[in-house]
C-alpha cells in the first residue's frame, strides 16, 4: 500500500484507463486506509481485536491453522481478514459507508499486487470483500425550506450564524461538497454563450465542473465583495441545527435515526443533498446533475437522493404521463 501511495504522489501512477494524475483526495483516502491497516497490525500485535485497548483473542485462524498475528501482508488478505478488519473498523466507530471505502482501497491494492506479480493471492475478488452502500439516513432541505432560510430575519449586523447561513445557501445553490462552495469566489465565474458559470476544480476529486451561475449567487457574491466569508466547517455545522430549530423545524422524521429533530441532523453536506434531490425532482435528467456535482456513476447518485415514497410516486406520474392513460383524484 505504501508503494502505490508513493507512485500517486509521484504521478507514476494515473488515473484508471486516464492520463492524469490521480487527485489529491483520492491519495488522502489511500493515506486514511493506510493508517487504520496499521492501527489493526498494533491492535492485532498485542491481542487488541475487536478495539484498541479492548484485549480479546481474535479467534480468526490463518490457511495455515494458527491465530493470525502482526503485520498483515498480501497473503493473508482473504475473507477471514475481511471479517476481522471490518470488525475491528465497526467497533471503532466507523460508518457503514467510511468501512466501504477503506476496503476499496484494500481491494485497489491488493489487484495492483496481483497485477504486478507481487502475489498471487486473488481471495479479494470475492463479490463480498467490498460491504454494500448503505443508504445513508440523511434530510434534505425542500426548495420551499431553502426559500424560507434564504428570507429568513436575522436582525442587525452581519454575524457568525448570518455568514452560516449565506455559505450554506452557496451549497444549496451549486451542489458542491463543503470544501468547494465554500471557497466560491467572483474570480471563479467564466462566460459561456452569454452565460455565466462557476469554473471550479473539485478538492476532493480533481474534477472540473460548471455551475450554471443563479441569481441567488450573484446576491450572495454582491453581499461580500465577491468573496464568501470564511467559516470553518465545525462552525457551519453546530450553527446550521440552530439556524433549523429557529425556523421551527423540531419535529422527528420517521428515520433509523430514532429520536434526533429534523433540525439536529442538518450539517454541512445537507446543502449537497438538497441540490442533488430538489432537481432530480423537478425532472433534470440524472447526466445533468452528475455535470454539475461531480458523481462519476449514475448508480452512486441514486443511492445519494433523499426521496420518499409519495415523492417516489409523484415522479411516477411525471415520468409516466405520457404513456399510460392516468385516473385524476376528484
Amino acid at each position: 500500500m505504501v508503494t502505490v501511495i508513493e507512485d500517486m504522489e509521484a504521478g507514476r501512477r494515473l488515473k484508471f484507463r486516464q492520463s492524469v494524475k490521480v487527485a489529491e483526495g483520492y491519495i488522502v483516502n489511500f493515506k486514511s486506509a493506510l493508517g487504520w491497516v496499521q492501527k489493526f497490525d498494533y491492535a492485532r500485535e498485542n491481542g487488541e481485536v475487536r478495539k484498541m485497548g479492548d484485549v480479546r483473542e481474535t479467534g480468526e485462524m490463518h490457511k495455515n491453522g494458527e491465530t493470525r498475528r502482526g503485520r498483515v501482508m498480501l497473503d493473508d488478505v482473504d475473507m477471514a481478514f475481511q471479517r476481522e478488519f471490518v470488525g475491528f473498523l465497526v467497533a471503532n466507530g466507523l460508518k457503514p459507508n467510511t468501512i466501504r471505502t477503506r476496503m476499496s482501497v484494500i481491494h485497489t491494492v491488493m489487484r495492483e499486487a496481483l497485477v504486478r506479480g507481487v502475489t498471487e493471492n486473488d481471495a479479494y475478488q470475492d463479490t463480498d470483500f467490498i460491504p454494500l452502500l448503505e443508504a445513508v439516513d440523511s434530510v434534505y432541505l425542500t426548495k420551499k425550506q431553502i426559500e424560507a432560510l434564504w428570507k429568513f430575519d436575522l436582525g442587525g449586523e452581519i454575524g457568525t450564524i448570518e455568514k452560516v447561513r449565506d455559505v450554506f445557501m452557496m451549497g444549496c445553490e451549486t451542489g458542491q461538497r463543503f470544501s468547494d462552495y465554500s471557497r466560491i469566489e467572483e474570480s471563479m465565474v467564466v462566460k459561456v454563450a452569454g452565460y455565466r458559470f462557476v469554473k471550479l476544480r473539485q478538492k476532493k476529486t480533481g474534477m472540473e465542473v460548471m455551475i450554471p451561475v443563479t441569481k441567488r449567487m450573484e446576491e450572495l457574491l454582491a453581499k461580500y465583495d465577491g468573496v464568501m466569508p470564511k467559516v470553518e466547517m465545525e462552525v457551519l455545522n453546530k450553527y446550521i441545527k440552530v439556524l433549523g430549530a429557529m425556523m421551527g423545524w423540531t419535529w422527528r422524521p420517521d428515520t433509523k435515526s430514532g429520536e434526533r429533530r429534523f433540525c439536529d441532523m442538518l450539517s454541512s453536506h445537507t446543502a449537497r443533498r438538497s441540490f442533488a434531490t430538489n432537481a432530480y425532482q423537478m425532472g433534470v435528467p440524472l447526466k445533468s446533475i452528475m455535470a454539475v456535482t461531480g458523481h462519476t456513476s449514475e448508480r452512486t447518485l441514486r443511492v445519494y437522493l433523499r426521496l420518499g415514497a409519495n415523492e417516489k410516486a409523484m415522479m411516477a406520474v411525471r415520468d409516466f404521463g405520457g404513456f399510460l392513460k392516468l385516473g385524476v383524484a376528484r
